[in-house]
């Protein structure tokens, strides 16, 4: 049968699609880090996955972000220096990581 998908199914399998691709772009630009020799917290291009909120903006930005975050929880490398796990939130950058979710809540607002 071919069927054909209304305006608003369309919008939302678009929607989707966007929140999965951003994702997959801030699990690819994470691990890429820079180490300080003075911090715990290297640099990385995590932060550009923020672009995810200008391009999705505040709600489907927030949900890709804590994707992004639930796939490095569950043990996947998508963390700075490719590591991933419980352990990685409750160290040093943890507070960093949960912070995305907050900042991007904050600039959705803005």
């Amino acid at each position: 049968m071919n069927q054909r998908l209304t305006a608003s199914q369309a919008e939302k399998t678009k929607k989707i699609t966007m929140i999965g691709l951003m994702t997959a772009v801030t699990c690819i630009l994470g691990p890429l880090s820079l180490p300080l020799p003075f911090s715990p917290v290297p640099i990385t291009l995590t932060t550009c996955g923020f672009l995810s909120i200008y391009i999705l903006g505040m709600k489907y930005g927030t949900i890709s972000l804590l994707i992004y975050l639930a796939l490095g929880t569950i043990g996947l490398p998508v963390f700075s220096s490719f590591s991933g796990g419980l352990g990685k939130l409750a160290g040093p950058t943890g507070g960093y990581l949960f912070g995305f979710i907050f900042l991007a809540l904050i600039h959705g607002l803005c």
